[in-house]
């Protein structure tokens, strides 16, 4: 008999516990806040609205104010945007307005059209050089030095020649 009674508050104190712990990890919508007024009661009410805590009473702004005050909030938030996005607006048209004048005198400035003519003669002066160039090497290649039917002993004599005229 005496375990059925400890059994028995021992379930009872268990039950208790669940309901208070239900009850506090009750879920809250994200729009809404719960506020304590004392240890036993809790108020749930909308974010951001204005309460007054007289002696015991609380007392919650009605929702016609409530929305008409966060409507008028949005509104002023929404046209600092506005302002500021406009500004915004304005500069980028203004410095868009000078880059195309910027563009078009580049594109009237006949000094840049002459160097880009000089430039690209030079460039294509230099490719038939190089052209030219590669021809010569690669006939000197496959043909080799041009000796045309010296032999050695005047190719000997040539290079004591040399040595001769540069003072030795």
């Amino acid at each position: 008999m005496k375990k059925l009674r400890i059994l028995s508050f021992v379930l009872i104190f268990m039950c208790c516990a669940a309901i208070v712990f239900a009850v506090k990890a009750q879920e809250i919508p994200p729009w809404m806040e719960d506020i304590e007024a004392s240890n036993r009661s809790t108020y749930l009410v909308p974010k951001g609205s204005r309460r007054k805590v007289i002696g015991s009473q609380i007392i919650v702004e009605p929702p016609n104010e409530y929305v008409a005050r966060r409507l008028y909030e949005i509104e002023r938030a929404f046209e600092k945007r506005f302002k500021v996005i406009e500004e915004n607006q304005e500069k980028f048209r203004t410095e868009f307005e000078d880059l195309k004048q910027s563009i078009t005198e580049l594109k009237n400035d006949h000094r840049l059209n002459q160097d880009l003519a000089e430039l690209k003669s030079a460039i294509e002066e230099l490719s038939a050089f190089k052209r030219k160039m590669e021809d010569a090497f690669s006939k000197e290649s496959v043909e080799g030095p041009d000796v045309s039917g010296e032999t050695v002993e005047d190719a000997q004599n040539d290079e004591e020649e040399e040595f001769v005229a540069e003072g030795y």
